[in-house]
């Protein structure tokens, strides 16, 4: 067991939703005395914030904790709701109309920060200064480990809070991976306890279990992943970690997918599937088909970002229900590819470095000062150990306590599986203060032990010396959030490289993929030349 897993001595449990992280436990005030008398003390005016989220009907109704908060720091919600679907476009509907709510959280990307820097030059978000955040310890602890939030500045200014995933200990490593039927690789021949693999024994695992029809259904598939993630995840990073949008090349800007490497890369996917090793449905696959796939016993080799909720929740518990008498941890392992021969990356574990934030929240200019420094208190405690400790367990006292030892011990009724049932009434979404750490991913008591095991197993292997990681870091960050009138307007073209990868896998042959991309490359170049000259001007 590792230093890192060592020092998580307690079991911690986080709405996953509210994205805060616990680093330890806190003797402190008990809920009577934290809870603030309405009308009095230092929280007398009360203030009601407009924000949006995802969770609207979790915030408030019948939840005890959003009732907690509300009574602790005199405030009230009123919440606006978005989806996955339309969170985006509200966002630029209310700003564009003036009607932005006071606490606005966005999906705060490279390919739209040209946008939340055109609305920051134009006054539309209040700024948050070294000196105010300074204000509030727990906050500027974690600002200060983010290396992006240097670059998703505007004009050395700070709109933005980014939500930490507190990662810096394991190198903001992803789980992005593939995991795979450790007994279907039995049953073939080739499987290693350890659960590493070439990228050539991937290949062949694939190709048997397709071939030995190993599911027994005559439907056996060897390799598909969540839909968002093709076609780079099925042989593309791993023969070119450097394919994707703007990257450095002996010293000057470069567009990835037009150099070289790219057809050999196109190359590869192509034999995935003409050879039937790649699920042949795999271009028009929605986001979960190949997941529903591997879940009812029909798919080797799947590839996802697999958090412990994705692995228990979505993975574990109907891959269980499935497969009656089949045991999750006896039949699904994590699998650590290394990269091809002939590649930087030979004979090393392939891994992806992730960006140290998800998400980021902005408030309204004309939020007074006063109101905007109420809601940094409440962030602090939110960040604080005693803060988590409600967010992640409960309220004090019903659902939670401390032993002899200062440990915090969960008072949750056991499932039928021996897992601990989370209080359902307490989940919210506070806007992004800060997302889940590693530890409580390998901690959570609300999922199986062996859940638990895989996830601490798979931070632990990734971050050991042997791996390549794909970085992000500061190089990406500055491409990311260059802002220019080249790259503001064109991006880095990744819909019409993914499309067309995926045009080609599926109607191009062999002898002719080769000039096909080619082709799109050179049809591509005069637009894309305009953003590497600019981004060689103004960034080397």
């Amino acid at each position: 067991m590792s230093k890192k897993r060592l020092l998580v001595i307690v079991l911690i449990l986080s709405m996953s939703s509210l994205g805060i992280l616990f680093t330890g436990c806190s003797k402190q005030e008990d809920n009577k005395a934290a809870t603030n008398q309405e009308g009095s003390g230092k929280y007398a005016k009360k203030y009601t914030y407009t924000i949006n989220s995802m969770y609207a009907g979790q915030q408030k109704d019948k939840n005890r904790f959003y009732d907690f908060i509300s009574k602790k720091f005199n405030i009230e919600l009123e919440i606006r709701p978005v989806n996955w679907g339309d969170w985006n476009e509200k966002v630029r509907i209310w700003v564009a109309s003036g009607d932005m709510p006071e606490v606005l959280r966005m999906d705060l990307q490279g390919y739209n920060y040209p946008e939340f820097a055109s609305w920051a030059e134009q006054g539309v978000f209040k700024e948050l200064p070294d000196e105010l955040l300074s204000n509030y310890p727990n906050l500027k602890r974690l600002n200060e480990q983010l290396v992006s939030d240097e670059y998703v500045k505007v004009n050395d200014k700070r709109y933005a809070w980014l939500a930490s995933i507190q990662k810096a200990d394991y190198n903001n490593v992803s789980t992005m991976k593939f995991y795979y039927r450790k007994d279907w690789a039995k049953k073939v021949g080739i499987y290693h306890e350890n659960n590493e693999y070439t990228f050539e024994e991937l290949k062949a695992m694939a190709k048997a279990f397709v071939e030995e029809d190993v599911s027994g259904t005559g439907k056996t598939s060897g390799i598909g992943g969540i839909g968002w993630a093709f076609p780079w995840f099925a042989g593309i990073y791993q023969t070119n970690p450097s394919w994707e949008d703007y990257t450095l090349k002996d010293g000057k800007y470069v567009w990835g997918p037009g150099e070289p490497d790219m057809v050999k890369s196109i190359k590869e996917i192509k034999e995935w599937y003409d050879s039937g090793i790649l699920w042949k449905d795999q271009p028009i696959a929605q986001n979960n088909d190949a997941a529903n796939k591997f879940i009812s016993g029909q798919l080797g080799i799947y590839f996802n970002n697999w958090t412990s909720y994705s692995l228990f929740e979505e993975t574990v518990k109907p891959f269980e229900a499935a497969n009656p008498g089949l045991k999750a941890e006896d039949a699904i392992a994590p699998m650590f590819v290394k990269g091809p021969q002939g590649t930087p990356q030979e004979r090393k574990i392939m891994a992806i470095q992730g960006t140290d934030y998800w998400s980021a929240t902005m408030f309204r200019a004309d939020m007074s000062d006063e109101k905007l420094k109420r809601w940094l208190e409440v962030w602090d405690w939110l960040a604080s150990e005693e803060g988590r400790n409600y967010t992640h367990y409960g309220i004090k006292g019903e659902d939670w306590k401390y032993d002899e030892n200062g440990n915090v011990i969960p008072l949750w009724p056991e499932k039928e599986d021996g897992t601990l049932q989370a209080p359902s009434d307490i989940r919210a979404d506070w806007v992004g203060v800060v997302n889940d750490s590693p530890e409580w991913e390998f901690s959570n008591p609300g999922y199986g032990d062996y859940t638990r095991k895989i996830i601490a197993d798979v931070y632990d292997r990734l971050s050991q010396e042997d791996v390549y990681l794909k970085p992000t870091g500061k190089e990406q960050y500055k491409v990311n959030f260059f802002s220019g009138p080249m790259k503001n307007r064109y991006g880095a073209f990744s819909h019409k490289v993914n499309d067309k990868i995926t045009e080609l896998i599926v109607s191009s042959s062999a002898d002719d993929i080769e000039k096909d991309w080619n082709d799109f490359v050179k049809s591509m170049r005069p637009k894309v030349q305009k953003v590497v000259d600019e981004l060689n001007e103004n960034l080397r």
